[in-house]
């Protein structure tokens, strides 16, 4: 008789239900993300010219100027583009009212990434796809998995402010609450390190081929 495998016995006694209450932030943080991006491809797609125009100028500045980039200097661009969402999202993680904010924040980054893509796909066709799939989007996984995840934090810990603030002792019982929080928050900040990284290097590697 074959033995399962522990991983395989783990999915197998996955409960569908359960998974979806554990993740039902995540997921619709998720959506929320995968809306801009939509918005944001169809308006830079289909709006002729305010729109369509500067993001054709801003994206054409920044090859330029990424061309003649050293790798460092890439590297800490990348990085400084980043992290103002992180920052945010933690603010707002400790304000009893910085729910909204946060919820935001996954739908203002689709849309500038959903901009982006759409306008290289209207514009380059395939070239403007193999543009975006080697240099923006790997440094953009990582970059969009944490940001999510963070959001999640944040919102959870929002929420339990602006509950905790009707009972007795309040925000100040939160204290263990929080260290976790600021911990989980450098492992959020050291994934976009290594995104940051990744965008650098895929610059480094794949910007070369293009002329736009």
């Amino acid at each position: 008789m074959k033995r399962t495998s522990k991983p395989l016995k783990a999915l197998a006694g996955l409960d569908p239900l359960e998974f979806w209450r554990n993740n039902r932030m995540l997921f619709a943080l998720t959506a929320l993300f995968a809306l801009g991006m939509l918005a944001g491809a169809s308006n830079a797609a289909e709006s002729p010219l305010p729109g369509g125009s500067l993001v054709a100028a801003i994206f054409k500045s920044s090859v330029q100027i990424r061309g003649s980039q050293a790798f460092v200097t890439t590297f800490l661009n990348a990085l400084l583009s980043s992290s103002p969402y992180l920052f945010v999202i933690f603010f707002m993680g400790l304000s009893a009212g910085g729910l909204p904010v946060i919820l935001f924040i996954p739908f203002f980054k689709g849309l500038g990434l959903g901009m982006l893509s759409g306008f290289l796909y209207a514009d380059h066709g395939m070239q403007g796809l193999a543009y975006c799939v080697l240099t923006v989007f790997p440094g953009a996984v990582l970059s969009v998995a944490s940001l999510l995840f963070a959001c999640r934090e944040g919102a959870r810990l929002s929420a339990i402010l602006f509950s905790s603030m009707r009972k007795k002792g309040g925000p100040a019982a939160l204290h263990g609450e929080i260290k976790i929080y600021a911990a989980r928050f450098c492992v959020f900040g050291l994934i976009f390190i290594i995104s940051a990284l990744v965008d650098a290097g895929c610059n480094l590697l794949f910007l070369r081929f293009f002329h736009f």
